[in-house]
């Protein structure tokens, strides 16, 4: 008996090595760990907040003429303001008034229109939004103030 025993044994054991080896093959399962897990309940990176650009001043104002309705400006940068442009004037971190740049005298003394608002001297004013490049044309007059008359075009 012990002989039919050890053929049985042989048999079993090849029929199970047959079986497993025609086995279809399967993707291992993702192996679940505490580590894998782990990012769900660490804080997420947030990302870098933007960089704030530093207001660039314009200049500051030295002489307001309320009957004249203008403004006399002392430019602060080496930027050249432009003919035309729109200044925001502001006192103690608020807006006090608009200002348009109408000419530029002996440097750095600028002459602004008031459009509304209530500046004073000692206001600083910059440009919110500057022109692009190559737009209204950079006009200075270095000599004394012409007083003629432009003509008007018809």
């Amino acid at each position: 008996m012990s002989r039919k025993i050890r053929i049985a044994t042989v048999l079993t054991l090849l029929a199970l090595t047959a079986c497993t080896g025609q086995r279809e093959k399967r993707a291992p399962a993702p192996s679940v760990s505490w580590l894998g897990n782990l990012g769900k309940f660490l804080p997420k990176k947030k990302p870098a907040p933007p960089v704030a650009t530093p207001v660039n001043w314009g200049g500051t104002i030295r002489m307001v003429n309320k009957n004249e309705n203008f403004a006399l400006v002392e430019a602060e940068s080496a930027t050249p303001c432009v003919v035309g442009e729109k200044y925001l004037c502001v006192r103690n971190g608020r807006e006090s008034g608009t200002l348009m740049i109408t000419s530029l005298r002996a440097h750095p003394f600028i002459i602004a229109d008031i459009l509304g608002g209530d500046p004073c001297d000692g206001d600083k004013i910059y440009l919110p939004r500057p022109s692009p490049p190559g737009g209204a044309p950079i006009v200075s007059d270095l000599s004394p103030a012409d007083t003629s008359a432009a003509p008007i075009p018809e």
